[in-house]
C-alpha cells in the first residue's frame, strides 16, 4: 500500500478501473491453470489457516467447494454461472445483467419478489449479485441457523424463476438508473473508451450494464421480444455444468456437502458447451496507437498499455509478479525513482493482469504527471522503453527470482483469514479456471525461476504493441462516446514520435542488487491482559500495547499520531499541514514500496478528523521498528526545494478542484463530515485554493519545524509485539524528532454538538445530472440505548425503503439507510441518488415513508425484534477473521480517548436490554418528533430536475 495523503488518493480514481483486476478473486478467468503437485495431496493452505476445505462434483455436473470454520458467526454462499456480459446478444445488450435482476422477482416455491433478500435482511445478513464479463455471481451471508432456509430460497430462484412480466418495467428502470449513474463517472468513460478502441468484433464493445435503449423490446419481423430473449438466454446458459458453488460456515465439511446436495442437485444440467469467449480484444490494427481521453477529473495521467496473453499455463513461475516487482521498484536507479527524482511524475503504478479480458489481458503502466512531466511526456515514454531494455539485459536472473520467492512465501506464511463471504466469492469465481485445491496459494506459490516465461511477457512491452493514453480534463478529442459522458481521439503513432521514443532518454538507470532477509522466527507472545496496557506516559510521548487474544503469528499494527492543536487551528495551518504531507510523498513512497515488497508491511500517512497526522505501520512485525525510525528520519531530513514546493502546490490545488467530480455518494460523505466536524477539512475547496496562492516555501519550513518541535506523540500498537519492543520504537521516534514544547497530550474541545429541533441544510452544485439527497437525524445526547435501537431499526428500514422507492416506485438505483455515530452521538441517515426525481420529490417520498414505516414497525413482533438484535450481538461476539479485524475496536476507542476500551462491550449490553417498546420510542423521538438535529445534504447539477428543498419557516 503506497503512502498517500488522503487527498492524494482522489487523483487516482481513474486507476481503480484497472486496479480492480489486480486482486486474483476480482478477475474473470478463461484459461485453465495447471494444478500443482502439492495440491494432489489436498488443499494447499497456510499453517495459520485453521479452516477445513473439501470439494465435490454433484451428479448434475455442479462443482462444489465447502469450507468449515467453527469460529464464524454466519454462513455464506456464492454461486457463479459461467456466463456474463460478453454473451449478450447484440440486439439486447445488457441481457445477462437484466436476467440477474429478474432472477429474484419470484420463484416457483417463493412467488413474492425479493423473498430471499427480505429474509436475509431480517437475520442480519447481506445479499447481492454481480454480472461481469464472463461470470454472473449470486452471493449472501446469513446466520447459520437460517442457512438451510436461505439455501432453499436461492436454489429455487436459480432452478425455477417465474419471470413475471409485470416486473419487467420495474427492473428495466432499475438498470436505467444504474447506467445513468455510471455514465457520468470517469472510470466508466475509461471503460467505454477502451471498448471503442479495441477489436470491433469483440463483445467488449457492447454496453454490458444495459439501459432502456439497448433492452427496448424489438418488434421487427423475426425478432424476439425482451421477455422471450431473456427466457431463451436463461435456458441456454443457466446450466449446472457451467456453475460453481461455494458454501462456508460453522457446520462440518460433511454437513455442508449434504446441504449442497440437498439444495442444488436438482439444478438442471443442460450440458452447455463451454461458452467462454476467446476472440482477441487487441488486434494488430488496434496497437501502436495514441489515445487522448477527456475526463471530468483533472488527473493528468500518462498510461502505456500493452496486450498480454493469458499465461495461466505458466502461473506457477509467476512471470507477471516477477516483472511487476522490478517495474514498481523505488530503489535508487529504478524507473520510478529516477522519474520522481527528475520531478517528472508524482507516482508510477505498473499493473500486469494477463486475464483482464478473459483469454487475454493487459499490462498498464500509469504515470501521474507533474507540471514538468506534462511538458516532457516524450522523455517519460522513452525512459520506460530504456528501462525495459535494461530489464531484458540484466533483469532476468536467479537473484531476483529468489527475492520474489521470499516475498511470496512470506505472504503465504502470514495468511490472514478473510470473511466467510469474501472467501466464498473468491472460490466460486476462481473455480472457473483454477483448480479448487490451488486457489489458496494461487497468488503466492512459486515453483522457481523460468527465464522463458518472463521473456514472453517482457516481449510484449514494445513500442510496436503500445497504446499510449493521454488522460486529463483538457484533452482535445473528436469522437463523442456512446453511452458515456466523454470523448476521445485515437490516431496511429507518428513516425516522428516513434523516432523520438527510440532515441533514448539520456537517463542512467540501474537495477538494485537482489536482497534476501535472514529468516525470522515466529516466537509466540503470551497475552498479558484483556485490555490495552499503557507502557509510557512521559513528556511529549505516550505508548500503548494490546497483544492479540486469538492469533499468534508475528503480525500487528502500529499507529503513531503526531498531535498539536496548531496543525489544524485555522485555514492556513490546515493548508500547510496538507501541503507538507504531499511534499513528503517522494520519500514515503520509496519506503512504502520497499516495505510492502520485501517485508510484507504496509505504510500509510493519514490526516485524522481533528487535523493531526498519523502514520500506520501494518503487517509482519519484524521490521516495524526499522520502518518507524526510517519514516520519521525521512520526515526530519526533508529537502525543501522551490520546484518540489510548487509541484506539491499544483497537485494539492488539482486534488481540491476535483472534489466535485467524485461520485455523489463520496461527495456526500465529505460534505456531511464538514457539517458535523468529522472531517479535518472544515473549509471549502475554494477557500483552501485561495489560501494556497498566498503560502510560501518559508511558511512550509516553519510548519515543518513546528511538526518536529511542537507535537505530542501518541503510539498505539496491537499485535504480537513485546513491551520492550514498543518502548524502544516509541523512544526512537521521539528521539528522531527531538524535544517538544507540546509535553502534554492536546485536549480538543468538541466543535460539534447537535441541537434538538435544529436543522442544517447544505446545497451543493455538481457537474453531474443526477440528484442526491441525504437526510440525517443526529440525537443530541450520547446514548448507547438509542444507538442500539437505531441499529435494529436500520436492519428493517433499509430493506423496506429499498423495496418501496427503488423496486416499487422505480425512483432510483441507489436507495438506503444506515445507523452510525457522529462523534459519540447516535445518528440515522437516509439517502437516494436518482436520475429522474427532483430533490423535492425525494424529500416528499422520504417524509411519507418515515411516517408510514412506523405503522409497519408497530406490527413487528417482539420475537422479530429479538431476532434482529441477536443477529447484531452474534456479529459482535464472533471470533475475528484475522488480527487486523480484531484490532479495530481498540483503535477506535484509542482515537476517541476512551481508555477503558469498553465501547463494544457497553454497546453489546445495550443491545441485550433492548425491547420492542424502546425501538418504537426511539423511532418516534428521532424520526417523527424531531428530538434530534436534522442535517439535510442536497447535491444536484445545473441541468438536474427541479430546485433545492427549503425548510418552511
Amino acid at each position: 500500500m503506497m503512502l498517500r495523503n488522503k487527498l492524494a488518493l482522489i487523483t487516482l480514481a481513474l486507476m481503480s478501473y484497472y486496479a480492480a483486476a489486480q486482486s486474483t478473486h476480482d478477475r474473470a478467468y478463461t484459461t485453465l491453470a495447471t494444478p500443482t503437485q502439492l495440491s494432489q495431496a489436498g488443499f494447499v493452505k497456510s499453517q495459520h489457516d485453521d479452516r477445513s476445505y473439501s470439494e465435490m462434483r454433484l451428479d448434475n455436473g455442479l462443482r462444489v467447494a465447502v469450507v468449515s470454520d467453527p469460529s464464524v458467526a454466519e454462513s455464506a454462499l456464492s454461486l457463479s454461472v459461467g456466463v456474463g456480459q460478453f454473451h449478450d446478444p447484440e440486439n439486447y445488450q445488457g441481457l445477462a445483467h437484466f436476467l440477474e435482476h429478474m432472477i429474484f422477482q419470484g420463484s416457483r416455491s417463493f412467488p413474492t419478489p425479493y423473498t430471499l433478500k427480505d429474509f436475509i435482511a431480517k437475520h442480519n445478513g447481506h445479499y447481492n449479485a454481480m454480472t461481469e464479463a464472463q461470470l454472473t455471481t449470486y452471493f449472501f451471508t446469513i446466520s447459520s441457523a437460517q442457512f438451510d432456509t436461505a439455501l432453499t430460497m436461492l436454489s429455487d430462484a436459480i432452478a425455477a424463476p417465474l419471470f413475471k412480466k409485470e416486473n419487467i418495467d420495474k427492473e428495466l428502470t432499475a438498470i436505467e438508473q444504474e447506467w445513468q449513474r455510471l455514465r457520468q463517472q470517469d472510470m466508466f468513460v475509461v471503460n467505454r473508451t477502451l471498448a471503442n478502441t479495441v477489436n470491433p468484433e469483440h463483445p467488449i464493445k457492447q454496453l454490458g450494464v444495459g439501459n432502456k435503449e439497448t433492452l427496448q423490446n424489438k418488434t421487427g419481423h423475426g425478432q424476439l421480444s425482451l421477455y422471450k430473449a431473456m427466457q431463451d438466454f436463461y435456458q441456454k446458459y443457466y446450466s449446472s455444468n457451467i456453475m460453481t458453488l461455494t458454501l462456508v460456515g460453522d457446520q462440518s465439511v460433511d454437513e455442508l456437502k449434504k446441504l449442497a446436495k440437498k439444495h442444488f442437485a436438482q439444478l438442471p444440467n443442460r450440458e452447455v458447451a463451454d461458452p467462454r469467449i476467446t476472440l482477441p480484444v487487441f488486434t494488430q490494427d488496434t496497437l501502436n496507437k495514441e489515445i487522448k481521453l477527456k475526463t471530468k477529473v483533472a488527473a493528468d495521467l500518462l498510461m502505456l498499455q500493452f496486450p498480454l496473453q493469458n499465461n495461466f499455463a505458466t502461473w506457477q513461475y509467476k512471470p507477471n509478479a516477477y516483472l511487476n516487482m522490478l517495474l514498481s521498484s523505488h530503489e535508487p536507479g529504478s524507473l520510478a525513482a529516477k522519474l520522481i527524482e527528475q520531478e517528472l511524475v508524482h507516482m508510477v503504478l505498473p499493473m500486469l493482469s494477463p486475464n483482464a479480458y478473459g483469454s487475454e489481458g493487459t499490462a498498464l503502466i500509469q504515470f501521474q504527471l507533474t507540471e514538468k512531466g506534462k511538458k516532457n511526456k516524450d522523455k517519460i515514454i522513452t525512459a520506460f522503453f530504456d528501462y525495459v531494455a535494461l530489464l531484458k539485459q540484466e533483469g532476468i536472473n536467479e537473484g531476483y527470482s529468489a527475492e520474489l520467492k521470499q516475498q511470496l512465501q512470506g505472504l503465504f506464511n502470514d495468511y490472514q483469514k478473510p470473511s466467510a463471504l469474501h472467501l466464498a466469492r473468491q472460490f466460486s469465481r476462481m473455480m472457473h479456471s483454477v483448480p479448487a485445491k490451488d486457489i489458496l496459494h494461487f497468488d503466492t506459490y512459486f515453483s522457481g525461476f523460468n527465464a522463458k516465461a518472463i521473456e514472453q511477457v517482457l516481449n510484449n512491452l514494445t513500442l510496436d504493441k503500445a497504446r499510449i493514453w493521454h488522460v486529463s480534463g483538457n484533452e482535445k478529442v473528436d469522437t463523442p462516446l456512446s453511452y458515456a459522458d466523454g470523448g476521445y481521439q485515437v490516431a496511429p503513432l507518428s513516425k516522428k514520435d516513434k523516432t523520438i521514443y527510440a532515441a533514448g532518454s539520456g537517463l542512467k538507470f540501474n537495477l538494485h542488487e537482489p536482497e534476501l532477509d535472514a529468516a525470522q522466527h515466529d516466537a509466540q507472545i503470551i497475552t498479558q491482559s484483556d485490555k490495552p496496557k499503557q507502557l509510557l506516559d512521559g513528556k511529549g510521548v505516550r505508548a500503548w500495547l494490546k497483544t492479540s487474544k486469538h492469533f499468534t503469528q508475528k503480525q500487528g499494527v502500529i499507529a503513531i499520531s503526531l498531535e498539536s492543536p496548531r496543525l489544524n487551528q485555522d485555514l492556513k495551518s490546515h493548508t500547510l499541514t496538507n501541503l507538507l504531507s504531499l511534499m513528503m510523498l517522494k520519500d514515503l513512497q520509496r519506503l512504502g514500496v520497499r516495505a510492502q515488497q520485501r517485508h510484507q508491511t504496509n505504510l500509510m500517512l493519514l490526516q485524522t478528523s481533528n487535523g493531526n497526522l498519523a502514520i500506520n505501520i501494518a503487517g509482519k512485525t519484524a521490521k516495524h521498528g526499522y520502518y518507524a525510525q526510517k519514516l520519521f528520519q525521512a520526515m526530519a531530513d526533508m529537502e525543501f526545494k522551490e520546484s518540489r514546493f510548487n509541484s506539491a502546490k499544483k497537485l494539492y490545488s488539482k486534488n481540491l478542484s476535483n472534489l466535485d467530480k467524485l461520485p455523489l455518494i463520496q461527495q456526500s460523505e465529505l460534505y456531511f463530515g464538514q457539517l458535523v466536524k468529522t472531517e479535518a477539512m472544515h473549509w471549502s475547496p475554494q477557500e483552501i485554493i485561495a489560501q494556497l496562492e498566498t503560502v510560501t516555501l518559508s511558511d512550509v519550513k516553519a510548519m515543518h519545524k513546528q511538526l518536529l518541535t511542537a507535537t505530542y506523540i501518541d503510539l498505539f500498537a496491537f499485535g504480537q509485539y513485546g513491551e520492550d519492543e514498543i518502548k524502544t520504537i516509541t523512544h526512537s521516534v521521539r528521539s528522531v524528532l527531538g524535544d517538544t514544547s507540546q509535553v502534554n497530550k492536546p485536549v480538543y474541545l468538541d466543535e460539534y454538538k447537535p441541537v434538538t429541533g435544529s436543522a442544517l441544510n447544505k446545497k451543493v452544485t455538481t457537474p453531474f445530472d443526477n440528484t442526491y439527497l441525504r437526510e440525517s437525524y443526529i440525537y443530541p445526547q450520547e446514548s448507547l440505548p438509542v444507538l442500539s435501537a437505531l441499529k435494529v431499526i436500520n436492519q428493517l428500514f433499509n430493506n423496506a425503503i429499498f423495496k418501496t422507492l427503488r423496486t416499487e416506485k422505480q425512483m432510483a438505483y441507489a436507495v438506503g439507510s444506515r445507523a452510525f455515530r457522529v462523534h459519540e452521538f447516535p445518528a440515522f441517515s437516509i439517502f437516494m441518488e436518482s436520475a429522474d426525481a427532483s430533490l423535492n420529490e425525494i424529500k416528499t417520498e422520504f417524509d411519507n415513508f418515515i411516517v408510514g414505516f412506523y405503522s409497519g414497525l408497530e406490527q413487528v413482533s417482539e420475537q422479530d425484534i429479538t431476532t434482529v438484535k441477536q443477529g447484531l450481538i452474534k456479529e459482535l461476539k464472533k471470533k475475528p477473521e484475522n488480527i487486523f479485524v480484531e484490532s479495530q475496536p481498540y483503535f477506535s476507542d484509542w482515537q476517541k480517548g476512551n481508555y477503558q476500551f469498553d465501547s463494544r462491550a457497553r454497546y453489546e449490553q445495550a443491545l441485550e436490554k433492548l425491547n420492542k417498546q424502546q425501538v418504537l420510542d426511539v423511532y418516534k423521538q428521532v424520526l417523527l418528533e424531531y428530538q434530534a438535529e436534522t442535517v439535510l445534504l442536497q447535491l444536484k447539477g445545473d441541468d438536474s430536475k427541479g430546485g433545492y428543498f427549503e425548510f418552511s419557516k
